[in-house]
């Protein structure tokens, strides 16, 4: 099944053993290499205080750690009485962000279903994030431009990413307005934040997302 960025990041992720499915997805990670998914990453919001308290009873996690030391003690003056709730409005938050690893990811199908402990702290080696490839130029090396990169398509069995969805390109006016989508082909020129093809891409588009041809159909 061929799927938009956008679309897996808003499916559901539910959790194959106890079926959570409280996570929000905030990010899709890819290899560099082959452009095949690292990791989904999502954002949750924790009481600092309650971090300095889980990090006097495990002094080992390194990701309390982080978060102390990144706030540099902030909160430290609302901590609050014993046997008394602190107050609301003094409460510090910090951001932490989470990762589940594409090993641990079982199909994505109607849902994403994933197996083990999601609360993986540090991402994948040799990722990147696919929306940092947003509104990147499509171009030949002769400098001609195809397009803009507007969203990158998955295919859900191989967990790859294998096509781009493209706005603002030369085929505007040669094959009508509108969106269109091309095979993920090419290299990244991440100097210049641009995606370099071969001419014989411009006859790869198509306007409808199941018409790409890809080598994995």
């Amino acid at each position: 099944m061929l799927i938009k960025g956008k679309d897996l990041l808003n499916m559901k992720v539910v959790h194959q053993h106890t079926g959570k499915t409280n996570i929000e997805l905030s990010s899709i990670l890819l290899n560099k290499n082959d452009y095949s998914l690292c990791c989904l990453a999502f954002t949750e919001k924790a009481l600092i205080e309650e971090r300095k308290k889980e990090a006097l009873n495990e002094p080992d996690n390194r990701l309390v750690e982080n978060v102390i030391a990144a706030t540099n003690g902030l909160g430290a003056a609302n901590a609050g009485i014993p046997g008394r709730m602190p107050p609301i409005a003094g409460q510090e938050y910090v951001k932490e962000t989470f990762y589940i690893p594409v090993d641990e990811i079982v199909s994505i199908d109607n849902v994403i279903l994933y197996k083990g402990n999601e609360r993986q702290t540090e991402e994948t080696e040799n990722c990147f994030p696919a929306g940092q490839l947003k509104n990147w130029e499509i171009e030949m090396a002769d400098g001609e431009k195809i397009g803009k990169i507007k969203d990158i398509l998955f295919e859900t069995r191989s967990m790859k990413a294998v096509g781009f969805e493209l706005s603002e390109g030369f085929w505007s006016k040669l094959l009508g307005e509108g969106t269109k989508y091309m095979p993920l082909e090419g290299k990244v020129d991440w100097l210049n934040e641009k995606w370099i093809v071969s001419p014989v891409m411009k006859d790869q588009l198509v306007e409808e997302i199941n018409d790409i041809p890809l080598k994995t159909r």
